[in-house]
């Protein structure tokens, strides 16, 4: 295995700090400053044919273990989609296949905070290009026919809920009267 230094660890995590801080790379990075001399330690025990299985810091193992640091900036910038081995269409922006769910932010941890949010959360929501729910503060942004949405205080969504209640009942033959959306 190549051997790295803990100043080729330290050098490698401020370059992708620095993207981080500009937000150049804008999703969290668990960075990992402080015990590069533990992790040294511990990667003299381990194996070329040895599996290394990682949850946080993964950046550090995989450069111990004698991964290629231009190989691991790509995937932690511009190839994350390949890295993953996700479909070619996931993680490319383009106007056929954005994607987007836009939410406040109300706790730390991204994750967490889907958890405290729920759909009078929701700032926008795109779906293969196309603002499907949000706010009307988006709608000037997209070149959009907006006979196409309902718009309802603040809010917008692509058709109208009683047109949609209305086909849902044509095709399914319902012949009840919903006091609600059904979704």
């Amino acid at each position: 295995m190549k051997k790295i230094t803990k100043q080729q660890l330290m050098d490698f995590e401020e370059r992708i700090r620095k993207l981080w801080l500009t937000a150049t790379v804008p999703f969290p990075i668990h960075f990992c400053g402080g015990n590069e001399n533990e992790l040294i330690e511990i990667f003299k025990n381990i194996n070329e044919e040895d599996y290394i299985f990682s949850t946080w810091r993964a950046h550090y193992h995989y450069l111990l273990k004698g991964g290629d640091s231009e190989k691991l900036f790509e995937m932690i910038t511009i190839n994350a989609q390949k890295a993953l081995m996700l479909d070619e269409s996931l993680g490319v922006l383009n106007n056929q296949t954005a994607n987007l769910l836009l939410l406040p932010k109300k706790v730390e941890d991204p994750f967490e905070n889907l958890l405290h949010c729920d759909i009078n959360d929701i700032e926008l929501f795109i779906y293969n290009g196309i603002p499907l729910y949000g706010n009307t503060r988006f709608l000037d942004n997209f070149d959009l026919d907006l006979k196409n949405y309902y718009q309802f205080g603040n809010k917008f969504v692509i058709g109208h809920p009683e047109k949609i209640l209305a086909t849902i009942k044509a095709k399914l033959g319902y012949k009840k009267s919903f006091p609600f959306l059904p979704i």
